[in-house]
Order: structure tokens, then C-alpha cells, then sequence
């Protein structure tokens, strides 16, 4: 199903690296859920508790769940304090403290031999590798029109897409 204007966009203001709350900052999550497939919410993938070593899924969750859990005020929480830490200790407290999701479908075990079943949902991630901070004003605004760009493109059917943890990336969950 391609993307039309009847798509449900929802607008919920992520933290900036600095802690700023503000809409027009690029790092305002965008999401975006398709609510014309009937089906979009019956595809499951797994969902993995912390630590980043744990392999074994907690439960099977749909795209409007993990819509849920993105947007929760916990989240919010735990996505401030990454971003006020030291680029050194993200990698470690992101490891410990943030869920884990294989959008692609459910699994015994979070590897590629021990699919269950295939969601129908390919996720791309696009990140931005140096976070300097003379570098991030550019990759903001690139990050930021590659998702303005992907997000009406009509050939491409985005359920949902996001800001990463960080704030250094975009992820998008295709259909």
C-alpha cells in the first residue's frame, strides 16, 4: 500500500542533546503510523528487555505498541538522561537501560536462525557516525530532510519513523 494524505501523522517533541523541548528543534521526533492498512497493527516483532545481552524476547508487540512505548514519559526520561551524558558512556548506559526491537518479526532467540515468523517490515537506519559537535548542525538538517523526504515519498509505504535514542539517527520501519 503506497503512503497517501489520509495517513495519520502524530508530532511528539523529543529532547534536544542540550534538553531543550522545542517543535521546530530537528530533533522533534516525527512519527508517522499507517493507519490504512487494516492489518498494520496484526504484524508482531519482538521486543527484548535490557541488557543489550539479553537474546531472549520479552513478548511480541505491533507497530501502535512500540508507537506507545517511544512516546512514553519513561522513555522520555531515560532518551534526556543518554543525551546529557558524555559521548564515552552513551554506548554503555544505552546497552543497559533501553529495549531492544527486531521490527523485521518475532523470534525464539534475537538471531537471524531463530526467526518465527517475518513481520513484513524492513527496518532502515540512518545514522550519523561523527557526532562532533561542529559536524552536528550539518547532519541535523541532513538527518532532517532525509526524513522529510522519505516520509512523502510515495513509493515507499513508512509506518513508522523516528529520531534514535541518541539523536544522531533516524529509523524507519517499512512496510
Amino acid at each position: 500500500m503506497k503512503n497517501n494524505e489520509n495517513e495519520n501523522f502524530v508530532k511528539t517533541t523529543n529532547i534536544t542533546r542540550e534538553g531543550d523541548h522545542q517543535d521546530s528543534n530537528p530533533h522533534s521526533t516525527i512519527i508517522k503510523i499507517d493507519t490504512i492498512s487494516p492489518d498494520v497493527n496484526s504484524k508482531l516483532f519482538s521486543i527484548y528487555q535490557p541488557p543489550i545481552e539479553n537474546t531472549t524476547p520479552l513478548q511480541s508487540i505491533n507497530i501502535q505498541q512500540l508507537h506507545d512505548l517511544l512516546t512514553s514519559s519513561e522513555l522520555e526520561g531515560k532518551t534526556y538522561h543518554l543525551r546529557t551524558l558524555k559521548e564515552e558512556d552513551q554506548g554503555r548506559f544505552k546497552s543497559t537501560e533501553f529495549m531492544c526491537v527486531t521490527p523485521s518479526g518475532t523470534f525464539t532467540q534475537r538471531s537471524a536462525d531463530n526467526l518465527i515468523k517475518h513481520s513484513g517490515y524492513l527496518s532502515i537506519d540512518i545514522d550519523e557516525e561523527n557526532s562532533k559537535k561542529e559536524v552536528q548542525i550539518h547532519s541535523n538538517q541532513m538527518l532532517s530532510d532525509i526524513t522529510k523526504k522519505l516520509n512523502t515519498d510515495t513509493n515507499l509505504n513508512i509506518v513508522l519513523s523516528y529520531i534514535s535514542a541518541r539523536g544522531m539517527g533516524v529509523k524507519f520501519i517499512v512496510s
